[in-house]
């Protein structure tokens, strides 16, 4: 394998690392100003699934739109925020530990996420 194939390699894994590489960083910076966000990584895994299943609804009923990927993601970011903005709110206005919030909704986001994205799955599967 020479050079310049290994490094086209690389180059080629690279952007989904460095998405998982800002929101690691932006998590970082989040625990650095004193809040304790134990539900990120059950996040990480929901926002993949919707996406996921976002993709293989909006590609049934759209078809081959070549936006439907973009738009998969914003609306998987978009309840992923709605899920940050329901913990932000529970953690602030109510007296609710940012241990066991951040707990609850991890585990919560592993189940919505095996529902969401098995339903993705079997969808997929009855695709022509």
């Amino acid at each position: 394998m020479s050079l310049e194939s290994l490094a086209r390699f690389a180059v080629s894994f690279s952007a989904p690392y460095a998405v998982l590489a800002l929101a690691a960083i932006g998590s970082s910076i989040v625990e650095r100003a004193g809040i304790l966000n134990l539900a990120i990584d059950g996040l990480f895994v929901y926002a993949a699934a919707a996406a996921y299943t976002f993709n293989v609804v909006l590609s049934a009923a759209l078809g081959g739109s070549p936006w439907i990927p973009i738009l998969s993601l914003a609306i998987a970011a978009a309840t992923t925020a709605l899920i940050g903005i329901l913990r932000t709110f529970l953690s602030t206005a109510l007296p609710v530990h940012q241990g066991a919030l951040g707990l609850s909704l991890m585990f919560a986001c592993y189940g919505v996420a095996a529902i969401v994205g098995n339903s993705g799955v079997n969808m997929f599967s009855q695709l022509p």
